[in-house]
């Protein structure tokens, strides 16, 4: 998750997915090194905001080992969203020889189902 930029999109992610009709699909967000008890809780509040059930189909994973990311994990998914920070360049080198596919968070529409982003909600400046 993004939390340390000047506009992040994580929380665009979640509620894309939270809006989505994915019923069976799960949401890996991983707490890099980086991320904050205030970080962690920001997120738990807009999952409650926006989940209408879908919170149990988001796992937070908070690095144990002070990684951003972990290879093993990203190289087992599906799908793999992208943002703007320097770590996602880092992980897409784990990604090229896999059948993963690379999303941008900055794409309308990455989820089933899912209305058109309004941009400006999403910040305050």
């Amino acid at each position: 998750a993004d939390f340390q930029t000047y506009k992040p999109l994580w929380l665009r992610v979640v509620q894309g997915f939270c809006q989505s009709n994915f019923e069976d699909a799960v949401l890996v967000i991983w707490l890099g090194k980086n991320a904050t008890d205030k970080d962690f809780n920001l997120l738990a509040e807009a999952v409650n905001l926006v989940g209408n059930g879908a919170e149990k189909n988001i796992l937070v994973v908070e690095a144990a080992t002070g990684e951003n990311f972990s290879p093993c994990a990203i190289r087992k998914g599906t799908h793999f969203i992208t943002t703007r920070e320097i770590t996602t360049l880092e992980a897409l080198d784990y990604l090229w020889d896999t059948d993963v596919k690379i999303i941008s968070a900055l794409d309308d529409w990455i989820f089933d189902g899912e209305p058109l982003v309004d941009w400006r909600g999403l910040y305050n400046g």
